[in-house]
């Protein structure tokens, strides 16, 4: 099961997603984006928000009884969240500063080693060593498979 979460916005509503579930509520139209996650405490967060013509600001986003009312049970659902959240402005600067981008994977040089993060599914990401093999993941062998290959058969694409 997922330990992170993704948290967006998009034409009025907060968009909450997690373990296949997408959680959607409304929220003020005037809405651009979440900037930054500042604190989860199982179901409650405060974040910063940038809204259409004012400054970025602090919000507070409390998912209890919006998970209530969608009968969800609010503790087993939200219990395996440890890590926190990525949120899609997060994802699109990972995009945006990747060497290469293959089927949804985004491949960025760091350091020696390459990150590689499943942009569909932000939990799932990897790192290939200098010799071409997988050194750290949580992708199954069927997606590190995938991975791989991507990446042998366009790695020189990535050569400066």
């Amino acid at each position: 099961m997922a330990e992170e979460a993704i948290l967006s916005s998009q034409k009025g509503y907060t968009i909450f997603q997690y373990n296949g579930h997408t959680i959607r509520f409304k929220t003020s139209a005037r809405l651009e984006r979440y900037t930054k996650i500042l604190e989860w405490n199982q179901g409650y967060l405060v974040v910063m928000a940038k809204y259409q013509g004012l400054k970025e600001m602090e919000e507070y986003i409390d998912l209890i009884p919006i998970l209530e009312n969608l009968y969800y049970d609010v503790n087993e659902f939200l219990a395996p969240i440890k890590r926190g959240f990525y949120m899609q402005f997060e994802i699109k600067k990972i995009a945006d500063g990747a060497d290469m981008i293959i089927n949804g994977y985004a491949f960025t040089k760091e350091e020696g080693v390459i990150r590689v993060l499943n942009l569909n599914h932000p939990d799932h990401a990897a790192v290939i060593d200098s010799s071409g093999n997988i050194a750290e993941t949580n992708m199954n062998d069927i997606e590190n498979a995938i991975v791989l290959d991507y990446y042998e058969k366009n790695k020189k694409f990535m050569e400066e």
